[in-house]
């Protein structure tokens, strides 16, 4: 993933003020990934799958949460704009098909997601690592109820982070004393 985002500090921080405001942003900070270049079987012979992520408020300025179905499609077409002056040979009049996940998207997806938030919890740093959710929880075991797992967006490694089951498996193949690295990683997927 690579962040797109405002050149200059002045711009870094409108683009902030902007987001926290819930405003459709003029300078946008985009986390994208070229997801066809891993697999070109994604997508037609030459061409590509960009996934483009941009973090912004739940409740916009125009309309809250209710607005987002009106909205989506004009948020897109910015984004497509300002990322073209990141991207060679990028325009928006390229794109073939395009599918905006909007925050009342992420909520009915999951219940972890809730107001959209892919993050579930705070992302500051006592929050993360060892500490994600809490000391007590970062093991993915629910302390004094054997075989209670936790995962999700509030786990380690956090939000935004797909694929945050695995380390979640681990620990209970582990628990029942299988070796993960034995049955997936160096030997047959079989149990």
């Amino acid at each position: 993933m690579n962040t797109c985002c405002p050149g200059n500090l002045k711009d870094l921080i409108q683009s902030y003020d902007e987001k926290n405001q819930g405003i459709l942003l003029e300078n946008i900070m985009i986390g994208a990934s070229c997801i066809s270049s891993g697999d070109e079987t994604r997508c037609p012979p030459g061409k590509s799958l960009l996934h483009c992520v941009v973090m912004c408020k739940s409740e916009p300025a125009d309309g809250g949460w209710a607005a987002w179905d009106r909205i989506k499609d004009d948020w897109v077409q910015r984004v497509f704009s300002y990322f073209s002056k990141y991207l060679e040979n990028f325009t928006p009049d390229i794109v073939r098909s395009y599918h905006v996940v909007s925050p009342p998207d992420h909520q009915s997806d999951s219940a972890s997601f809730q107001r959209g938030d892919i993050a579930g919890l705070s992302m500051a740093a006592d929050q993360m690592g060892i500490n994600r959710p809490t000391p007590a929880l970062a093991q993915y075991r629910v302390p004094g109820i054997k075989g209670l797992y936790l995962a999700g967006p509030f786990m380690h490694p956090g939000g935004g982070v797909w694929g945050g089951g695995r380390p979640v498996a681990k620990r209970v193949l582990e628990d029942l004393g299988i070796d993960f690295d034995k049955k997936f990683v160096h030997g047959s997927s079989r149990l």
